[in-house]
């Protein structure tokens, strides 16, 4: 037993070690929205959004977004690239100016970065929204997506001069559809409802369940009580007399 010890102390230190590394990776609210084919990719300069319907009401708490770098062998970034990533509502399917949350971070070289918000965004099922990438002036950071249009109830967008277009329309050269993004909603936990009292089970001999005999019962016993007292009251008082 002294030898084994040792050995079940540490396993448990491992177990407990393996548990908090995974309790930290979680991501907050339940997997909605999402689309993560990843086979082109596009410079978020201009700016770049993708537009999704939430199938869940509640507080958008979290979105990822699949990042590749992008550096030309003649740039050299004096600082690690970052990337502003903002979420907005909608109008004719297109980002409104209105920013409801903004969050930079420094993104990943071809994989997941995840974006989490605080206190969150509260997000309505069946309403459009954007996540926006903008990377400013020198972004080396690349958004990836997919073609053939992957995710239908919202697209891939780039702001040319102030105007939302698709990347088709922007440029033919791209044939990227929608932008490799998985959105994170935590649903409103379910008010408990309220017990209703309990209903009398008597019934009158009206039959509406009301239960009166029972209380004209109560009502006549306590009536008697009550005469009896005063009975005993008056007796008292004439053989006190006499």
């Amino acid at each position: 037993m002294k030898v084994r010890l040792p050995f079940i102390a540490m396993s448990v230190a491992g177990i407990l070690a393996v548990s908090a590394g995974s309790a930290l990776a979680v991501i907050p609210g339940t997997l909605d929205a999402e689309q993560t084919a990843t086979t082109q990719s596009l410079l978020p300069e201009p700016l770049l959004a993708q537009t999704f319907v939430p199938t869940i009401s509640g507080t958008l708490s979290a979105v990822e977004v699949y990042t590749s770098i992008y550096v030309p062998p003649s740039v050299v970034p004096a600082v690690p690239p970052s990337v502003t990533v903002q979420i907005t509502g909608t109008a004719s399917n297109v980002p409104t100016p209105t920013i409801l949350d903004a969050v930079t971070i420094t993104p990943a070289s071809g994989g997941w970065n995840a974006v989490l918000f605080s206190p969150g965004i509260q997000v309505t099922a069946g309403t459009k929204y954007a996540i926006l990438l903008n990377a400013g002036p020198s972004g080396t950071a690349e958004w990836n997506g997919a073609c053939s249009d992957p995710y239908g109830p919202g697209a891939a967008l780039i702001s040319d001069a102030g105007t939302w277009k698709t990347i088709p329309n922007w440029n033919d050269q791209y044939c990227l559809t929608d932008f490799a993004f998985r959105t994170y909603v935590t649903a409103p936990a379910a008010t408990p409802g309220l017990t209703p009292p309990p209903t009398s089970t008597s019934r009158g001999n009206d039959g509406d369940g009301s239960g009166y005999p029972g209380y004209l019962l109560l009502f006549a016993g306590l009536a008697a009580a009550a005469s009896a007292a005063v009975l005993f009251s008056i007796s008292r008082r004439r053989v006190t007399q006499h």
